[in-house]
Parts: C-alpha cells; structure tokens; sequence
C-alpha cells in the first residue's frame, strides 16, 4: 500500500527565571512574607540556609528566631511545560534585635548582715526582654539563691568577702554578666540579763537564762573570761544554775 507519514509534534520544556530581592532587616522575634516572582508564573519556593537564624513558616512566611545573618534560597522545580529555574536566587538579610545587647542597671549590691533576712533584684535593660540569670563564676555566700528571675534572697550563714558574677541570657540568645562583691556584716549581738542576779552561799542560786540576740539561732554559750562562783555552772543552753559554795565577787565573760 501507499506509505504514510505521520508525524508527532513535540512541546519543548520552556526556561524560567526567578526575580527575588529582598535585603530588609527583620526584627527579632517577627514573622514576615518572602516575595518573588518566577517568568512563568509558578509558584516560589523557599528555603532557609541558616536555621539557627531564621526559618520558613507557611511556604511563604520567614521567623527570626535569633539574631545574625538569614539566607533564603528561592526556587522553583518547573512543571510539564517548564523546566526547573537556573539558577536559583540567594538573598541574606540581619536580624536584629530592637533592644540591641542586654545590660545590667543593677551594677552594685549592698552588703548582707549575717543572720538577716536579705532580698534583692537584679534589674537589667535591654536586649529582648525574659531574662533568665545564672551565677557563671564565683558563689554565693552560704544561705543566698539567685533564681532565674534575677531575684536574690536568703539569711547569709557565712562571713567574709564574696565576690561572684551573674550571667544574664535574653529570649535572643544575647548574654551579658555582671561581677559583684561585697563584705558580709557581722551582725552586734546582744545579751539579756545584762547583769547577772547575785547569789548566797548554801543556797540554790535562782536559774537565769542568758539569751542572746544578733546572730543565727540556735546559740551555744560558752565562759570565755573569768570564771563561774564554785558551784554555779552554765549549760551550752545559757542556763546558769547551781548552789554557791564561796563567797565573793566573780566576774565572768559569756560567750
């Protein structure tokens, strides 16, 4: 028979380009749109680079999680009439954080009198705000805490110089320390009775409590001067009992 051609028409994969521009600061903590455009009218892809800076929310949306550089590829795959877009576009951009670097307000701290209940803050600005505190060198003295919150309380238990830094981190990532020092008061104790009750010979000497006050209970009381009448003795309480068997005067130190 006759022969007969037939032919097939064939439908060549069309180029594509990308037109993506994008150089604005992003503030830390923000969710915006990416925009481009592809010459075929497809949809952009994008992608972060930096992840620990920024990443893609919604196909379309970039988050600035922490400050530093964000870069974006923008792409596009093609499709039956399109091949996918050479090359694919690159831009980066800062994120910043509006606060810029966290700072202490609180740069001194007034002393602790040991035995005496203590409460301070530690006030910082800047940076972006939900702080969270830490001792990074040095330590507390013993009976103080720092809680995240910046709060500093407690009895101070010890005495002595205490030199110690606080580390401040923000919701960005950014630290700043702090040192502090300061000498730890020793507290002026108190005795009550002032004077103690006279006593006789042969005769039950009428108990007396020697209380103590200034310092961080429980007290153990000691004679460190003089000694006691013969018979009267003190107990590590403060209890002063006994019967007298001398007669004269006695002076004693109480400690």
């Amino acid at each position: 028979g006759p022969e007969s051609n037939q032919s097939g028409a064939i439908t060549p994969f069309g180029k594509q380009t990308i037109s993506y521009v994008d150089t604005a600061l992003r503030n830390f903590g923000t969710t915006t749109p990416l925009n481009a455009t592809a010459t075929s009218g497809l949809t952009v892809s994008f992608a972060s680079q930096t992840l620990n800076v920024c990443t893609i929310q919604d196909l379309n949306q970039v988050r600035a999680i922490a400050p530093g550089t964000c870069t974006i590829i923008a792409s596009q795959d093609g499709n039956g009439a399109y091949r996918a877009a050479n090359p694919t576009v690159t831009q980066s951009f800062q994120v910043v954080v509006p606060g810029g670097l966290p700072s202490f307000a609180t740069t001194t701290l007034p002393a602790p009198t040991r035995g005496v209940n203590y409460q301070q803050t530690i006030v910082v600005t800047g940076g972006a705000p939900g702080y969270s505190f830490t001792i990074s060198a040095g330590s507390l003295p013993v009976g103080l805490t720092l809680n995240p919150s910046g709060n500093l309380s407690g009895v101070v238990r010890s005495t002595g110089p205490a030199d110690f830094t606080v580390q401040v981190t923000d919701q960005a990532g950014q630290q700043a320390t702090q040192r502090y020092q300061f000498t730890i008061i020793s507290p002026i104790f108190t005795f009550t009775p002032a004077t103690l009750p006279g006593g006789k010979v042969g005769v039950a000497y009428a108990s007396t409590t020697v209380a103590a006050a200034g310092g961080i209970e429980p007290y153990r009381y000691t004679v460190t001067g003089g000694t006691l009448p013969a018979g009267l003795t003190l107990s590590s309480a403060g209890v002063l009992a006994g019967t007298p068997t001398a007669a004269g005067l006695s002076p004693v130190t109480i400690t």
